[in-house]
Parts: structure tokens; sequence; C-alpha cells
């Protein structure tokens, strides 16, 4: 069976590099339109003097340089940065099966870093991570390697058959055979966890990834829907419909490419504006899209395509209904405000906020954003090619009729993906501060859960939910009474503090690696001093987190003044209370932020979910920041 694999492969390889190599067979062979982009380099996979061999190509040079020299067959070639990545059959003559290989650009180096037996092909390199999948003995298992640590690691689920592998570097998704249909599954880099997005619907091979974002197509009656998931919220909405050829080509930011009947168009995802693309009969497998650039090959050379009318310095397309005020002038040594053109967001600039002085025109728009209720318009600026040199504050006014007023919040378009941002709520205004001019409005993030209808917590957990700090599962399900993790609790805390949260760099504890999930966000923590963690400078990160332990990590983050007088004295099992933490439960309770049951405090409990909304809840509300 692995010959036939390998010959299959071999014919494969064939057909698709042959046409590249030279006419006179003495230099290196040019790449096809299948090579890998990174900038202005290609990688491909070559013919060239009995062999099939990587190569990589400065399309500005046009200087081709040979990656591999080896026998056997070296092939599907990946490049980011300084690394590239291929399959490699050097080892196994015999069985024709391969492993993976990571070459260093800087320093010519190379090794093989697939560490277990196997027939491992088609690697992606993003962000210091390598995943591919292993064809052993009818598997299509999906590994993933740390640069940084070394190590290797199973990604899918026992049972998986993955084809399509795609991957950003926060998340990897594939469509699966395992069920007898063509099923999409995702696995979010972060969370270290898979999810079967899909089930008994005809998922199409081609799926694109970016920032933590999946796009696929699936046939629904006849006619395929182009659809986006969040894979850190496990949220899905359908961005496009068309016939039965359409299919997602790339994404970046707040577009999507999308091929339909042998024609491109981009698809602005937040205004739903679509563009029609002259890129020629390129193959879709060639096409890249960075930011409002599309890039693709043809014939073997690169080509480009600024998507028009794109506005890089709002993150949006104005469409019929953006309206804007006139310009106002930002002077870099005064603060100024400038107003949107309904008057109700007002954005202030610090002294400095430019290094000179700048034009600013505001935008707002009435477009609906897919997961979102809005509550206010789009409000965006537009300042041309000027970058802020320090943060701006806004202040938005908006009446919310007919539900929790506490579930809306300010949101920030940051590379297609809207990110809730820290507020204080003053009545009927909400103030917020952003560090980019890119889209912001007051929204309501879409949550509603089948196991909560009647749960104590019901109406805090939705709060919680709709500001995108304790998210639910894929199945609609909150799952209030699990038990929660001190490295779960740690990275809900981080979201808090929004996408801006500074991390200050500093000592990492030994049990919490670079590749750990929630590694940024433990280490913004101790950096912040909300945590201290254990002797032997050791975290326990998946360890249940106790009340006390949480109590004290919220008193910490909030930087909240010691309470003296005692207030634990009335509870039962105030004497439970570990010592280190007294001071802080104490304060805890003072200001509300942890209750108790009227008798005991239950401080050694382990904390469950819907615990945690409640406590971080209480915390936020007596600060307005809800």
């Amino acid at each position: 069976m692995k010959k036939l694999f390998f010959l299959l492969s071999v014919a494969l390889l064939i057909n698709v590099s042959f046409a590249g190599i030279s006419a006179a067979g003495a230099d290196y062979p040019q790449p096809g339109d299948g090579a890998g982009m990174d900038g202005g380099r290609l990688v491909y996979m070559g013919w060239y003097q009995g062999n099939w061999d990587v190569f990589m190509k400065d399309a500005g040079s046009g200087t081709v340089t040979r990656i591999t020299d080896n026998p056997g067959v070296q092939g599907f070639p990946d490049i980011q940065g300084k690394y590239i990545v291929w399959q490699d059959s050097r080892e196994n003559p015999a069985t024709g099966s391969f492993d993976i290989y990571l070459y260093n650009t800087e320093d010519q180096t190379e090794k093989k870093i697939s560490q277990t037996p196997g027939d491992h092909r088609e690697p992606l390199i993003r962000d210091g991570r390598v995943i591919w999948t292993d064809h052993d003995w009818g598997k299509k298992d999906v590994y993933q390697y740390d640069i940084t640590s070394g190590t290797q690691k199973k990604i899918s689920s026992d049972g998986s058959q993955a084809f399509g592998l795609v991957f950003d570097g926060e998340a990897a998704a594939w469509v699966d055979f395992r069920n007898g249909g063509n099923d999409l599954y995702a696995y979010n880099v972060s969370t270290q966890t898979e999810t079967r997005v899909t089930s008994g619907k005809a998922v199409n091979l081609y799926l694109v990834a970016d920032n933590g974002r999946v796009a696929w197509a699936e046939n629904d009656q006849g006619s395929y829907q182009v659809k986006l998931l969040d894979t850190a919220t496990n949220s899905a909405s359908t961005i496009a419909t068309g016939s039965g050829s359409a299919m997602p080509v790339a994404l970046s930011g707040g577009y999507i490419i999308i091929s339909e009947n042998g024609g491109f168009s981009a698809l602005n995802i937040n205004t739903g504006v679509e563009t029609p693309l002259q890129i020629g009969a390129a193959d879709p497998r060639s096409v890249q899209l960075q930011g409002n650039e599309v890039v693709w090959l043809e014939g073997g050379k690169m080509n480009s395509q600024v998507i028009p009318a794109a506005d890089s310095a709002a993150g949006a397309v104005p469409d019929k209904t953006a309206v804007n005020a006139e310009p106002v002038l930002i002077k870099s040594d005064q603060q100024c405000t400038v107003s949107s053109p309904d008057g109700l967001a007002v954005f202030t600039f610090e002294p400095g906020t430019f290094g000179k002085d700048v034009n600013i025109i505001p935008w707002q728009d009435a477009y609906e954003i897919p997961g979102f209720t809005r509550v206010s318009p789009v409000y965006w600026l537009d300042g041309g090619d000027s970058t802020l040199q320090k943060p701006l504050s806004i202040a938005i006014t908006c009446r919310l009729a007919g539900d929790d007023p506490k579930k809306a919040a300010v949101f920030q378009n940051r590379n297609g993906k809207w990110m809730c941002l820290p507020l204080v709520r003053k009545g009927e205004v909400i103030l917020s501060v952003v560090d980019s001019m890119s889209p912001v409005a007051v929204l309501i993030k879409q949550a509603a859960f089948t196991d909560t209808l009647n749960h104590w917590g019901k109406r805090y957990l939705e709060v919680m939910a709709s500001h995108g700090i304790i998210n639910g599962y894929t199945d609609n399900t909150f799952r209030p009474d699990r038990q929660i993790t001190r490295a779960e609790f740690t990275a809900i805390l981080a979201s808090c503090s929004g996408p801006s949260l500074e991390k200050k760099g500093g000592e990492s504890f030994l049990d919490v690696p670079e590749g750990h999930w929630a590694c940024s966000a433990i280490q913004a923590a101790r950096q912040h001093g909300w945590v201290g963690g254990y002797p032997g400078n050791l975290f326990y990160p998946d360890q249940p987190i106790t009340r006390e332990e949480m109590a004290a990590m919220i008193i910490r983050y909030g930087g909240i003044e010691t309470v003296r007088r005692d207030c634990l004295g009335n509870f039962e099992d105030s004497g439970s209370i570990s010592g280190w933490a007294r001071e802080a439960l104490n304060t805890a309770v003072a200001g509300g932020v942890i209750k108790g049951d009227g008798k005991n405090l239950r401080p050694q409990d382990n904390t469950t979910r819907a615990e945690a909304a409640v406590m971080l809840y209480q915390f936020l509300d007596q600060r307005n920041s809800l």
C-alpha cells in the first residue's frame, strides 16, 4: 500500500512541476503556479539532475537557490520568515514514505523535525509552528511541531481522516472523512482544542485561514454558502451565498477572496461590498491576500493588485450608507476633539497623538456585522497615512431598549476581528480608549445558551459572554457547572484588559512553556502582579482554581486598596482561609466581589465557570465597566 502511495505521489509531483524545467535543461528549474510564497520569495519543488529537489527564488532579483541536494524526493515546501519546510523521503527509499525537514535560510542548516515513524506529508509553517498530516497505514492524523521547544504532538483526535489542511499560526482546519462524510474540523492553538464544526454537510476541500478564523464553502440544498468561523469563540456566520462553484480562496483582515464561475471577487466581510477582480486565469491555490493587496502567481511570475477603493486607514470600505463630516485639523501640540457625523461619538486627541498636524475625516456607517447586534453606528477616522503615537479616547452616546444595557460593549475591528475593549459606562455614554483609527462600534455579541435557561447565574453569564470575556461552546452550551482551571481563569482575566494588554517581558513559570496555550496571558498576569505562583517557580496551570485564589487574583488585578476592617468574622468557615489569601479575601468580601452563601465562603472549593463569571461580573459592575 505504501509503495502505491509513493508511486501516486511521484506521478502527481511530475504532473505539477515538470513544466518548470528550463529549455536547455541545465539551469535550475523555475517555479510553477503552485509555489509557496512569503513576501517576494517563492519555494517550490523541481526536477533537476535526475532528482526532485526544493528550490527558492527571489522574485525581485530572479536568483534561484537550490535548498536540497539529496537522494529521494523532496517536495511540497512552504516558507515563512527564515524557515523553509518540506516532505522528504531520503531516509525511506524502500517504502517511499516521507519525513518533515526544517531549513534555516540564515545559517543554512537543516534538520528532520518529524519525530515519530510514519508517512508525514505537506507541511505548513506559521509563527514558529509546523503542522502536517501523517498518512501512515491509512491514517490521516494531524501533527504540530513547535520550533522553539523542539517538541511534536498530535493535535487531531483518534480516527481522523484529514484532507485539505490549512494553518495560520493561530488555528488549523481540515476536511475530515472519519464520519463517512466531509466534515470541517478546526484546532485552536491557544486553547489546544479540536472542534467538529459541521456535521452532514458537503464541505468543499478548499479552506482558508487567517488570524484564528477559518472560511469554507458548504453545499446547502444545491447552493454553496461561504462561512466564516472564529476559532477563539467557536462562532460561525454565513458571509456569502452563490452557485455550486463558489469557494473561498484567500482571507486577510476584513477581506475574503471568493472564486465563482471562473472569476474572482473581493468581499468586504464587514460591509458586504463585493468587488470584481481582474486577476486572469490564476490557479485559486496560488492566490494570496495581504491586507487589501491580492498577490497571485501566473506562469510562475508574481502579480499583485490592490482591491479598488480599499480604505486602509479605516479598515473598512464605505458603502452607499457611509457618510462623513468635514475634515478636522488636529494640532500635534494641542488637545483636540473630533465628532462623528451624527454627533454621538466624540474622539479626543491628547497633545502628541500625532508627530505633526493631521487632517482627520470622521466617518460612520450602518452596516450589519455577522454575529453581533449593532447598538450604535460604526465609526472610524481617516487620517491618510498618519498613525497614532499614543491612544485616543472615545465617548459614544447610545440608548439600548428592550434588553439588558450591560450586554452592550465597545468593539473595535482589528484585522477583520471585532475585539471587545475595556469601557466605563456613565449613563447613556460609554467611554473607551483605542490605539488605532479602525472601525469602532457599540455592539452586543450574540450569546444564548441551551443549558442556562433556569440557571441561577443566567443573566450574569449572558452579559459576560456578550462582552466576549467568557465564551460558550460550539454546541451552544455554557457548561456553567464545569470547574475552571488556573490557566483558564488567568486567560479570562487577561481578556478583561482588552487586546492591547501590555506584556513587559520577564521570567516564565517552569510549567508554562512558550508552547502552552495560555503562556502569553500567564506571563502578562505575572508581570503585572496578578499572580505569584507556587514555590519552585511553578504555576500549576491545569489545576482547578479555588475561590480564594480567584478572589485574590481579581483584587490584585483591580489594584483595589486593602480593607482593614474585619469582614470575615461572620462566616463559619473563615478559619479555613489560607493565611496568604486572608487580606485579599477580606477586601473582596468588603467590595462585594465574593459573597458566599450567607454562612460560608467556601474558600477552598474549586470554582465553576458560572461562579467565575459572576465574580468577575460583580467586580466589573462595581467599576462601571459593564
